[in-house]
């Protein structure tokens, strides 16, 4: 009887422990399933954004640049100079979005080369000389957060 006993209160610890472990692996899975298709509607969104409104605002920005190269009114060339400002800013900006929203840019090595160049336009734009020395070995392979890429 002490026999049947201890392998029926086995039996339930093992169902138990395999219940419990079976549960584990699907939450598991179900996470690794939204996350891909979160991966996925950022790249339909990051597509849409590069497609749509990259087209849409570079014909702003030629559009505005075209018009201000053969207006003579400064008022209107002051206006139309403002316009391509904004049509490059926003542009710049989108690019930025869709870099963040790129699964395949989330690597170390993109996040450096990104960084140098934001400090490098900084730089240009304030007349600052650069001088970078890279010294470090960036593993390819290491991927960043999305907190750490923003």
């Amino acid at each position: 009887f002490k026999i049947l006993l201890l392998v029926v209160l086995t039996a339930i610890v093992w169902f138990g422990f395999k219940l419990h472990y079976s549960r584990k692996l699907a939450a598991k899975q179900l996470i690794i399933d939204q996350e891909r298709k979160l991966s996925l509607e950022r790249d339909r969104i990051a597509n849409e954004l590069h497609d749509e409104l990259g087209g849409e605002i570079s014909s702003i920005l030629f559009i505005s640049q075209d018009l201000e190269q053969n207006n003579t009114v400064v008022e209107d060339k002051e206006q139309l100079s403002r316009i391509s400002s904004l049509a490059k800013s926003t542009i710049s900006n989108m690019k930025e979005i869709i870099w963040d929203l790129d699964d395949s840019s989330s690597a170390l090595e993109d996040l450096s080369i990104k960084l140098l160049q934001s400090v490098s336009k900084i730089c240009k734009d304030n007349r600052l000389e650069l001088n970078v020395v890279n010294s470090l070995e960036i593993n390819k392979d290491l991927k960043v957060s999305r907190s750490i890429k923003r």
